[in-house]
C-alpha cells in the first residue's frame, strides 16, 4: 500500500505508522480533565489520518491560495487560525506535566532570549539535570508542507527532526547555562527523536511522584490532543466568513441552570455540499471569537446595554475614595448575578471576586483607568480589559431590578483568543483562569510600550540580599509594569544552601499567586500549617543535586522559600487536586483560615509585619471530574458577606465563609488605601 501510494499518502501512511500518532484515539474523552474533542475535531483528524476528504475545493479566507479537498492547506497557512493556540498548548502539556513531577516553571521567562530578542517558550525555576534548569522552545511542523514531503514520505518524523535541529542552532547560546530541550511534533502527530526522549523521561518522572505506570501514556494523548486541536481549527478557519461568525454568536444561550442547550447540528462538510458558514459554526468557538476590537475608547467598547453614564457609577466618588455604593432605596449595588452558560460556574466565580477587590473596582469605575488602556501593546489590543471593565461596570450599574442576570459570553470569547485551553464548554480549573485573566488583563494596560531588550546578566552575588531583591524587581519592572502588578504581584525569595561549604545562594522571582500543599488528607489544619510546608527547608540529593557556585561541582543542598515582597492583594490557592491525588479524589481538608486578619510574618523574608484580611473565597463543591464553583465575598462598600452562585445572590453568615470547599482565598493588605470596613466575624 505504502509502495503504490504518491508521495503525500506515502507520508501519511509512514506517519500513521508510528504508534503514538493515534494516541488521542486512546484518550478517555472526560471534558473536565481537557480531554474531550467535539464532533469536527474528531471528523478532521480522522480525515487526515485516512486521507478523506475534508471539504470542498475553495479559496483560503485567510491568504487566498487554494484549498483542496484533502484540506492540508490550513495545516501550514502563514495566517492559520490554529497555529497559536496549537502552540500553547503543546506547551500547557509541558508545564502541566513538570508541575505534576514535582518541578515548577514559567513560560514564557522574561530575561532570557537568544540574542535577538526572542525567548523560549518555557523555563524551571529549579535545576532539571545535571544541576542545570531547564529550558524548552516548543513548534508544530507539517508533515505535509511542500519543502519536506520528500523526506516525510520516505522516513516517520523528518520534519520534526529537522525542527529539532533549527531549534537547538537558534538557542546554542543559551545551552551552555541551562538544558534546551527542542519540542517538535508534526501535524500527523509524530514526535522528534528528542521530544519523544524528553516525553517519557518526563512520564517516569511522573511515575516516580505519582506510583501510576501509565503517566507516560497520558502525556503523550494530551499531546495527541493539543494537535488534533490545532489542526481541526486550522483546517475549518481556511472557510470560516464573518457571517458564519455573526451567526455562531446567535446560537441559543443556557439557561441559568447551567444545563446547555444544544442547537441542531448542521450537515458534516463531508457530504461535499455544505457551506463555509457551516463549517464555521461547527468549529470551535475559540478560534471563531470576533476580530480584536480596534475601539477608541472604554465607552466606545461597552455593549449597549453597559455604556454608563457618571451618575450610574456606585456613589459619588470623593478624594479618598469613597462613596456609597448603594442604590437609591438603600440596596447595595454590586449584587449582580452571572448566568451560567454551559459550566461557566469557575468564570462567574472569579469574576464575582475580582469585582469586590475593593482596589481593583476603584481603578475600573473611578481612577480613570482609560490612560493606561489607551497605549496596550498587547495582542488584544486592550479589548480584553475593555470587556472585562464593560462587565465590571454592569454589573455596579444602578437599575429597577431586584434580582440582575448578566452574561459573560463576551468576556469568555475575548479569554479564549489569549488562552485557547478554555475552549468549549468543559468545566476548568478556576484558579488557573484567574491567573490566565489577571496575565491578560495586565498585558493590556502595561505601562511598558516599547519593550526594552532584557537584560540577560546574572545580578552581582557581591550585593546583599535586600540589594539583590530591589535589583531583580526592578529589572522586572522594566518590562512588566501595570495597575495590575502594582496589586497582585509579589516577590519571592529562595535560598539555595550548599552542604558542604556552607554557601547560600538567593534567587527573587515575582508571583502572582501561592500555591499552597495541604499537610493532611482529612479533618482540619490551619491555613498556617500550609504556609509552613511551603516554606519548609528540603534536601536536594542524588539525581537533583544543583551546582554550588562556590565548589563549582554538584553538591547536596538544602532549599527554602520565604516572602520577600508581599502584595496589595494576595491570592492563596489550596491545592486540592495535587498530582498525588489524581487517582485518590480531591482533598475536602477543611483549612482553617482566619477571617479578620492572617499574619504573615513568620514567612516574611525580613520578618517585616504583616497582616491580611480576607475578602473572597472561590469555593468548588463535588470530585475531580464533576464539580460546581461559588463564590464567598465581602462586599467593598458594606462589609457584609454574600454567596454567588452563578444567577443566585444572597446574603450569608460570616461564621459560614470558612468551609473544606475552600479552594482560592483573597487577602487584602492591612492599612491598604480604600479597605472597607470591620471584618470581625
Amino acid at each position: 500500500m505504502v509502495n503504490s501510494a504518491n508521495q503525500l499518502h506515502r507520508a501519511r501512511l509512514v506517519a500513521a505508522s508510528q504508534p503514538h500518532t493515534a494516541a488521542w484515539l486512546q484518550a478517555v474523552p472526560v471534558p473536565s480533565l481537557g480531554l474531550h474533542l467535539d464532533e469536527e475535531s474528531v471528523r478532521v483528524a480522522v480525515a487526515l489520518r485516512l486521507g478523506a476528504t475534508v471539504c470542498e475545493q475553495h479559496r483560503c479566507r485567510l491568504c487566498g491560495r487554494q484549498v483542496d479537498q484533502l484540506g492540508h492547506h490550513g495545516l501550514s497557512c502563514v495566517k492559520s487560525a490554529g497555529r497559536l493556540p496549537r502552540h500553547a498548548q503543546l506547551n500547557d502539556v509541558v508545564r502541566r506535566g513538570l508541575a505534576s513531577a514535582g518541578i515548577p516553571s514559567i513560560l514564557e521567562p522574561v530575561g532570557l532570549d537568544r540574542g535577538d530578542g526572542k525567548r523560549p517558550d518555557g523555563l524551571t525555576l529549579f535545576p532539571y539535570s545535571g544541576g542545570m534548569c531547564l529550558t524548552w522552545d516548543a513548534t508544530c511542523a507539517d508533515t505535509f508542507a511542500d519543502t519536506v514531503l520528500i523526506q516525510t514520505a520516505l522516513e516517520p518524523g523528518a520534519a520534526a527532526r529537522a525542527a529539532e535541529d533549527r531549534k537547538r542552532r537558534h538557542y546554542s547560546e543559551i545551552s551552555s547555562r541551562f538544558k534546551f530541550v527542542p519540542i517538535a511534533v508534526e501535524t500527523s502527530g509524530v514526535l522528534g527523536p528528542a521530544t519523544s526522549k524528553f516525553i517519557r523521561e518526563l512520564g517516569q518522572l511522573i511515575t516516580t511522584r505519582t506510583g501510576e505506570r501509565r503517566e507516560t501514556e497520558w502525556l503523550l494523548q494530551r499531546l495527541s490532543i493539543a494537535v488534533v486541536r490545532g489542526n481541526a481549527a486550522a483546517v475549518l478557519a481556511t472557510a470560516a466568513t464573518d457571517r458564519a461568525r455573526a451567526d455562531r454568536r446567535q446560537q441559543p444561550p443556557s439557561d441559568v441552570t447551567g444545563e446547555r442547550t444544544r442547537p441542531s447540528p448542521p450537515p458534516s462538510v463531508t457530504t461535499g455540499r455544505a457551506s463555509a458558514k457551516q463549517t464555521a459554526r461547527q468549529a470551535s468557538p475559540e478560534f471563531l471569537a470576533d476580530e480584536p476590537l480596534a475601539l477608541p475608547s472604554e465607552e466606545a467598547s461597552a455593549p449597549p446595554n453597559t455604556r454608563l453614564s457618571h451618575h450610574s457609577l456606585p456613589g459619588n466618588p470623593s478624594e479618598d475614595g469613597g462613596g456609597t455604593g448603594s442604590e437609591s432605596d438603600g440596596r447595595p449595588l454590586g449584587l449582580t448575578g452571572l448566568r451560567n452558560t454551559g459550566n461557566t460556574c469557575f468564570l462567574n466565580t472569579v469574576v464575582q471576586c475580582l469585582s469586590n477587590t475593593r482596589a481593583l473596582h476603584d481603578y475600573i469605575l473611578r481612577d480613570g483607568r482609560s490612560s493606561d488602556a489607551s497605549m496596550p501593546a498587547a495582542a488584544t489590543k486592550g479589548s480584553l480589559m475593555n470587556t472585562f471593565s464593560a462587565l465590571i461596570r454592569d454589573m455596579w450599574t444602578s437599575s429597577d431590578e431586584t434580582e440582575r442576570v448578566l452574561t459573560t459570553a463576551p468576556l469568555k470569547s475575548m479569554i479564549q483568543r489569549l488562552a485557547p485551553r478554555f475552549m468549549g464548554s468543559q468545566q476548568q480549573d478556576a484558579q488557573e483562569f484567574l491567573r490566565y485573566l489577571l496575565q491578560g488583563l495586565h498585558e493590556d494596560v502595561n505601562r511598558v510600550t516599547s519593550r526594552p531588550k532584557p537584560i540577560t546578566t546574572d545580578i552581582d552575588d557581591s550585593l546583599s540580599a535586600s540589594q539583590k531583591s530591589m535589583e531583580a524587581w526592578k529589572r522586572f519592572l522594566r518590562l512588566e509594569n501595570s495597575k495590575f502588578v502594582d496589586l497582585f504581584v509579589g516577590q519571592l525569595k529562595a535560598t539555595l544552601r550548599c552542604t558542604v561549604c556552607g554557601h547560600a545562594s538567593v534567587t527573587f522571582d515575582p508571583f502572582w499567586d501561592l500555591s499552597l500543599p495541604i499537610p493532611s488528607r482529612s479533618g482540619q489544619v490551619r491555613l498556617q500549617a500550609c504556609f509552613d510546608l511551603f516554606t519548609k527547608e528540603e534536601v536536594l540529593d542524588g539525581d537533583e543535586k544543583p551546582t554550588c557556585s562556590k565548589c563549582q561541582k554538584r553538591q547536596k543542598c538544602t532549599r527554602s522559600l520565604s516572602i520577600q515582597k508581599f502584595p496589595r492583594i494576595l491570592v492563596v490557592h489550596l491545592k486540592r487536586f495535587s498530582p498525588q491525588e489524581r487517582f485518590r479524589g480531591k482533598l475536602n481538608t477543611t483549612v482553617d483560615f482566619s477571617v479578620n486578619g492572617l499574619d504573615l510574618s513568620p514567612y516574611s523574608a525580613g520578618q517585616t509585619p504583616c497582616r491580611y484580611s480576607l475578602y473572597g473565597v472561590a469555593n468548588h463543591s463535588g470530585t475531580l471530574l464533576s464539580g460546581h464553583y461559588t463564590a464567598h465575598c465581602r462586599h467593598p462598600y458594606t462589609a457584609e458577606w454574600y454567596e454567588y452562585n452563578d444567577s443566585r445572590v444572597h446574603v450569608m453568615d460570616q461564621r459560614n465563609v470558612n468551609s473544606g470547599k475552600a479552594y482560592v482565598l483573597f487577602f487584602e493588605l492591612a492599612g491598604s488605601k480604600h479597605r472597607s470596613g470591620s471584618t470581625h466575624v
